[in-house]
C-alpha cells in the first residue's frame, strides 16, 4: 500500500507474466496468496521462468498512479 512507498521490501510468489519494456527493462507480475504485484527490473532472461516461484528484494515506487517494486535482487526458488 501507499505506506510502503520508498521502502525496501521482500516478496515471494509465482511469476505469472513477463513483458519486455524499452531499454531491456522487464515488467514482471508476481502473484502470492495476498494478490499480485508488478516488479520492474533489468532482467529479460526471466521470461523462461513463468509459473516458477521467485523471491524479490527491492524498493516500492509509484508509476502512473500504480505501486510497483523496483527489484534489486531476484532469486529463482524452484
Amino acid at each position: 500500500n501507499e505506506n510502503m512507498l520508498n521502502k525496501q521490501v521482500k516478496i515471494q510468489g509465482s511469476l505469472i507474466k513477463s513483458t519486455t519494456l524499452k531499454d531491456d527493462f522487464t515488467a514482471l507480475i508476481v502473484k502470492d496468496n495476498t494478490g499480485s504485484m508488478e516488479i520492474v527490473c533489468n532482467c529479460p532472461y526471466l521470461k523462461s521462468y513463468i509459473n516458477r516461484t521467485i523471491s524479490i528484494k527491492g524498493k516500492v515506487s509509484e508509476y502512473n498512479d500504480k505501486l510497483q517494486i523496483q527489484a534489486n535482487k531476484i532469486i529463482i526458488k524452484n
